[in-house]
C-alpha cells in the first residue's frame, strides 16, 4: 500500500490483546488484594477504637486514683501528747474524772477506715483530715483544714432537675461510682459532733461523684517492713484512730496514723457497664451481674491478693475490661511507734 504524495509511509502492526481468561484472573487478584486492604484497614480502625475507647474510659480512673493517693499522703491527725483518767478517758472529753493517771498521744482529728461505715458503702471507705486549704469564705490560706472521704457507691447519674420532667424522660444510668466527700474549713463539724457523726450525717447528700464505674476500693494500712497482707495494724481491713484506752498500754493505732496504706482501686469501661448493667438499678443485683461478691471479698488483709484474682477471673469470663491500680502511699506526717 502506497502513502499519498508528500505524507510518509504508515506502518501498521498488529498486537495481541488480553485473553478474557486473562482479564479474569487480574480482575480477582485485584479483588483480592482490596479485600485484604479493606480487611487490614478495617482490623487497625477497630483496633485504635479499641484502644482508645479503653484509654478515654480508664483516664478518669486513673485521675481520681491520683488523687486519692495525694490526698492521703498529706493526712493528719496533729497528734501531741496529754493526761488521760484511770478509763482511758482525755481531758475534756466527756467523763473524764479530773484525775490524771496515764500519759500518751492525744489528738482531736480522726482518721477511720472500714467495711461497713456508711450504709450504701461497697468494699472499703475511708475518712480523715488534710491542710487542703478549701474554703469558699477565705483565700490564699492553703493550710487550712478539710475533712476528706471516699466510698464507692452504686447511684443513678446526677442531672438537673428539669430532666426529669421530659416526655419521655431520660432514662435512668445507674453505675457503680468513687464519690468524694469534702467538708469546707468553715464548714467543718468534727469538732462539734461526737464519734463518726461528722461524716456519716452528711457524706450521703454532700457527696460528688469521683469518677464512674469503679468496682471495688480497698484500703489496708501497713507498716514500713511488713506486706499488706501480713498486716498487724488492720487484719481485718479496720483502722480507727479513735480506739477507747481500755487496757495497761495505749492501743498501737490511737491517735497515730499508719506509716504507709496500700490502696487498691478496680475499675471497668463503660462499654462493659453499658452492656451489662443496663436496666438494673440495684447494687447486689449489679454486683452479681459483674460476678463481685462485696460480703465475701475484701474482708481480710490477708486474703488481698487472692480477692483481686477472684475479681479479675469473674470478670475476665463475662469479657469485661478492666484496670487493675495499687500503690502503696507514705503517710508523710506518721509517728509510728509501739
Amino acid at each position: 500500500m502506497h502513502s499519498p504524495k508528500g505524507f510518509p509511509r504508515m506502518e501498521y502492526r498488529s498486537g495481541r490483546a488480553f485473553t478474557l481468561v486473562e482479564m479474569m484472573v487480574a480482575t480477582t487478584i485485584l479483588v483480592l488484594l482490596m479485600g485484604i486492604i479493606l480487611g487490614i484497614t478495617s482490623q487497625v480502625g477497630r483496633i485504635w477504637t479499641s484502644v482508645t475507647a479503653k484509654g478515654d474510659s480508664f483516664t478518669a480512673a486513673q485521675a481520681a486514683f491520683d488523687g486519692i493517693t495525694r490526698k492521703l499522703s498529706m493526712a493528719t491527725l496533729n497528734t501531741h501528747y496529754d493526761y488521760f483518767d484511770i478509763n482511758g478517758k482525755a481531758a475534756g472529753d466527756a467523763g473524764y474524772n479530773q484525775i490524771p493517771a496515764r500519759y500518751g498521744r492525744q489528738s482531736e482529728l480522726h482518721f477511720i477506715m472500714g467495711k461497713a461505715l456508711l450504709s450504701e458503702q461497697l468494699s472499703h471507705a475511708l475518712f480523715f483530715q488534710a491542710r487542703l486549704g478549701r474554703s469558699e469564705k477565705m483565700n490564699g490560706l492553703s493550710g487550712l483544714l478539710n475533712s476528706c472521704g471516699y466510698y464507692i457507691a452504686f447511684r443513678d447519674e446526677e442531672r438537673p432537675a428539669f430532666f426529669n420532667r421530659l416526655n419521655p424522660g431520660m432514662p435512668s444510668r445507674y453505675r457503680f461510682r468513687l464519690m468524694e466527700f469534702t467538708q469546707q474549713s468553715e464548714d467543718l463539724s468534727l469538732y462539734v459532733t461526737n464519734g463518726n457523726t461528722w461524716f456519716t450525717t452528711s457524706a450521703s447528700t454532700t457527696s460528688r461523684p469521683l469518677a464512674n464505674n469503679i468496682l471495688a476500693l480497698a484500703i489496708i494500712p501497713h507498716k514500713a517492713n511488713e506486706k499488706p497482707e501480713s498486716t498487724s495494724l488492720a487484719g481485718n481491713c479496720e483502722y480507727n484512730s479513735r480506739v477507747n484506752w481500755s487496757g495497761a498500754e495505749q492501743p498501737a493505732t490511737m491517735n497515730q496514723l499508719p506509716p504507709v496504706v496500700r490502696v487498691v482501686m478496680v475499675a471497668i469501661d463503660e462499654t462493659s457497664a453499658n452492656r451489662t448493667l443496663q436496666n438494673i438499678s440495684n447494687a447486689d443485683s449489679a454486683a452479681q451481674a459483674l460476678g463481685v461478691n462485696y460480703g465475701v471479698l475484701f474482708q481480710n488483709a490477708a486474703n488481698l491478693s487472692a480477692d483481686l484474682v477472684t475479681v479479675e477471673d469473674q470478670l475476665t469470663r463475662r469479657g469485661i475490661n478492666y484496670r487493675v491500680f495499687q500503690t502503696d502511699v507514705a503517710v508523710r506526717e506518721a509517728r509510728w511507734s509501739n
